[in-house]
């Protein structure tokens, strides 16, 4: 799943500020390579998180065999926690991407206000 960029406005924005229709284009595209290639969405997390999580309870259940109530209601506890550890991990993870990407485009504007200084 790729991260929403809108290449069209963000080139529109290149324009309105000097740049070539060509130079517009190819430095959304650019920014756009960068952002599909390197970020991972949330969705992505969850999916990942979700099915380690079930292959880690089967591989338990399995070891436990037929196991007692107590031993159930453990694993229930655990799944819980590895539910709350894993929506603070996905927070954690939002919040650096949000910075991550929000230096990227700060660079970004700093290069493209260099390049409109030199023309």
């Amino acid at each position: 799943m790729a991260a929403a960029f809108d290449t069209l406005a963000y080139a529109r924005r290149l324009r309105q500020a000097g740049f070539s229709e060509e130079q517009a284009e190819v430095q959304a595209e650019a920014l756009a390579a960068v952002i599909n290639e390197t970020l991972v969405t949330k969705q992505d997390l969850r999916d990942l998180a979700t099915k380690q999580d079930i292959r880690e309870l089967k591989q338990e259940l399995n070891e436990l065999g037929r196991g007692t109530k107590q031993d159930v209601q453990e694993l229930r506890q655990e799944v819980k926690e590895l539910g709350r550890v894993t929506k603070q991990d996905i927070r954690e993870v939002e919040y650096r991407l949000t910075v991550r990407l929000g230096t990227m485009l700060t660079v970004a504007v700093g290069a493209l206000a260099a390049l409109v200084k030199l023309l």
